[in-house]
């Protein structure tokens, strides 16, 4: 793909760093990433690398981009890793190495030293600021079956996973994203997603390369520090695509002021995904208003389904289209039915992620592994060309997830995606995920819900991070809500009525009564590298003790709250 790419147009543009998201830091055209990567596989191939995993630890997207296809050139397997900006990074790294059994690490000069000293002494840890440009001519034939990548799922509910893609699950998923899509070569995207992140390692590391666009990156940390360069980029650059968690969209609405809005022109914004956690058709709608004085258009937005397991992307509508949403009784759904709202329920606005591109969708009951009626919630289960080829070094889990089969049939197997929605006239409608559910007397309940009726109880709590999930208590399974708030004290006015507001809304919408309200510090929640809450790991934590709130409010409806113990 590359190498035809460098001879068809070896002049275009194919990438841009912003490396503090403003900044132009470096160009690459596509026959500069030719030669670069074809370097990059000599050096690996004179280190017997081929067939090996190389894990890949650069944080500029350029050189990780020219670090990946200098892997596929070798036929090495890349594993890219979450770069070293922390001390949990470094201890996600040793556990990346330790279960892809890399044999060797591909750094910048700098990291060198240090990822020696840490890593285990048998592996290799070669510097990518040695490869000279002049020595590109290496280049190994691969094979379809044979495995371009372990792509590292997120750990959101679980330890991270090597997921194994082949090339050619990497390129069908790439033909699925350009059958959504409607692009010209020549176009330009624009993205602040982490190239260690499916979403944007294929979406803007790889996509580019497939459909001769031009991609502009930043750093994550550039975006989340100053939401406003992520949209002056799609100005700047005249960008069509760009994508992002839900998340992103409702940090723009709030933290962009309305006079930084006026000086933007979103007009070229053709297709916006949003995808990576649940879509909430609120928040499409606030950024949608928020930003049509700078000629941003709702029918931009394409809400997208997908996970690691099956590359990236699963489902979404044609692009360019909007989103479309359905009202569904609240309880009922609880219960696994699809109904209309009952005109004295609460009713639930789910959107609709669309239809695959490649491979199909069952919506099935995971007890009995049988397809389930219309009107039904179930497990969402796949199967296609992009559905990888399992986890490595886990037979076991990769016979659970990757091989499932409907009912006492022999025939083709499919992958259990652990997520749970219905199939309604316009696709896919994702309504939760079957690992964080809370069942309470019998009832489900979508902590997601939860945490968003929490945020709307109070206006301290708007946009605030949450975490809802379940504890086991004497009288059976209970709610426990960890919230960050910012500044909070147990001498802040307020902290009372903050406790109260959540407590009664989740009175009255859910008829819950909550076992636990935490008050944590802004940003101690567990979060993945892509940002998203990690459910699991906060449970973990409180029921160790590791959250440390600043305030708990032990069964909240009785009206006493406490100061916690440091």
């Amino acid at each position: 793909m590359l190498s035809r790419r460098a001879a068809l147009s070896p002049h275009a543009e194919a990438f841009i760093w912003l490396e503090n998201g403003e900044r132009e830091a470096g160009r690459l055209t596509f026959s500069h990433l030719d030669r670069r990567a074809r370097a990059i596989a000599g050096l690996a191939l004179a280190r017997n690398l081929a067939g090996e995993r190389v894990l890949l630890a650069i944080s500029d997207g350029l050189e990780l981009l020219a670090a990946l296809f200098g892997c596929f050139y070798a036929g090495a397997t890349a594993v890219v890793a979450p770069p070293l900006s922390s001390r949990s990074a470094v201890e996600r790294l040793r556990s990346i190495v330790a279960d892809s059994s890399a044999a060797a690490v591909l750094a910048p000069e700098n990291l060198v030293a240090e990822l020696g000293a840490q890593l285990p002494i048998h592996l290799q840890v070669m510097s990518i600021g040695s490869v000279e440009d002049e020595a590109a001519s290496a280049m190994v034939s691969a094979r379809d079956d044979a495995l371009a990548m372990l792509q590292y799922t997120s750990g959101s509910t679980a330890s991270p996973r090597g997921v194994m893609l082949t090339h050619a699950n990497v390129l069908a998923n790439l033909r699925a994203l350009a059958s959504a899509s409607d692009f010209c070569e020549g176009e330009t995207a624009v993205s602040w997603l982490p190239l260690h992140h499916d979403m944007g390692l294929h979406g803007f590391g790889l996509f580019p390369v497939f459909a001769g666009m031009r991609a502009v990156m930043m750093p994550p940390t550039a975006f989340l520090k100053h939401p406003a360069r992520w949209l002056q980029a799609i100005d700047r650059y005249h960008a069509v695509l760009s994508a992002a968690p839900c998340f992103a969209f409702d940090l723009c609405r709030r933290r962009v002021p309305r006079e930084a809005r006026s000086t933007l022109d979103l007009s070229s914004w053709r297709v916006a995904v949003c995808g990576g956690e649940t879509v909430r058709p609120d928040v499409l709608r606030g950024f949608s208003e928020a930003f049509a004085p700078s000629g941003y258009r709702h029918k931009a937005f394409t809400p997208a389904y997908g996970l690691a397991e099956a590359t990236v992307l699963a489902t979404s509508p044609r692009a360019g289209t909007g989103f479309a949403t359905q009202c569904v009784d609240a309880r009922s759904l609880a219960e696994g039915k699809v109904l209309a709202p009952a005109s004295s329920g609460r009713a639930r606005e789910l959107v609709v992620c669309g239809v695959p591109w490649s491979g199909e969708v069952a919506i099935v009951d995971p007890n009995h592994a049988k397809k389930i009626p219309p009107g039904h919630v179930g497990e969402i289960w796949l199967r296609g060309p992009s559905v990888a080829a399992g986890y490595w070094g886990r037979p076991s889990e990769t016979a659970d997830t990757f091989e499932a089969r409907l009912g006492e049939t022999q025939g083709q197997t499919w992958l259990r995606t652990g997520d749970v929605g219905y199939m309604c006239d316009g696709g896919l409608v994702v309504t939760g995920r079957r690992k964080d559910m809370i069942i309470v007397r019998g009832a489900n309940f979508d902590p997601l819900d939860l945490e968003l009726a929490a945020n709307r109880s109070h206006s301290a709590l708007e946009g605030a991070a949450a975490a809802a999930f379940s504890a086991n208590a004497d009288d059976g399974e209970q709610v426990v809500l960890a919230l960050e708030v910012e500044r909070v004290t147990a001498q802040r006015p307020d902290t009372g009525e903050i406790v109260a507001g959540v407590v009664e809304t989740l009175a009255a919408e859910f008829g819950l009564t909550l076992f636990d309200l935490a008050i944590v510090r802004s940003g101690a929640l567990p979060r993945t590298t892509s940002g998203k809450i990690q459910r699991h790991r906060c449970r973990v934590e409180y029921l160790n003790g590791g959250l440390r709130p600043l305030i708990e409010s032990r069964h909240p409806a009785l009206g006493r709250w406490r100061p916690s113990r440091p």
